[in-house]
């Protein structure tokens, strides 16, 4: 598993949330550009997300709020 990040800084992390699938942007500090992937909606894919981007101290996120959005928000 390769970490998504490479830099010092906050990062920031997009996730639009559906039934099936959770596209994610993350966006390294000093970057312009984000990553953006689709994963898996279910916990082990958000957790393997979230450890690709290093230290969870440095973690920014913001989620789309709704149904789907409260299982996410437990797991984060």
């Amino acid at each position: 598993m390769k970490s998504l990040v490479q830099s010092r800084g906050p990062i920031h992390v997009g996730l639009d949330v559906h039934k099936l699938s959770i596209t994610a942007g993350v966006l390294e500090a000093n970057a312009t550009t984000p990553v953006v992937q689709r994963i898996g909606s279910d916990d082990a894919a958000v957790r393997q997300l979230i450890s690709k981007c290093g230290n969870p101290s440095r973690l920014k996120a913001c989620y789309e709020a709704g149904p789907t959005g409260f299982t996410l928000a437990r797991t984060l």
